[in-house]
């Protein structure tokens, strides 16, 4: 799940995104990734703190890239709400 905001996130401890069995990744309306829980880490096989400030679009599956490009859209145009997007992610091969 990956959750996109309009409003700016401030780097803090989020009991959100402890420790989760599945990931979490919170991404500015352009796709900048600014925040995910250590799950995010563990399915692109990366650091965590490696993603932040990457764009979300470099791990996004081709299929899945233009609706992701497309919910982040929304985003800059004003939706109000959370926009939640599943999708399919490249992996690092490490």
């Amino acid at each position: 799940m990956v959750r996109a905001s309009r409003r700016p996130v401030r780097p803090r401890p989020d009991q959100r995104l402890r420790p989760r069995t599945h990931g979490i990744a919170v991404l500015d309306p352009d796709g900048t990734i600014t925040a995910c829980n250590p799950a995010v880490g563990h399915l692109l096989r990366r650091e965590p703190a490696d993603l932040i400030g990457g764009t979300f679009f470099a791990f996004t599956h081709p299929a899945d890239l233009d609706e992701a490009k497309r919910n982040c859209a929304l985003m800059q145009e004003g939706v109000d709400g959370i926009v939640r997007h599943e999708c399919r992610f490249l992996r690092s091969r490490r």
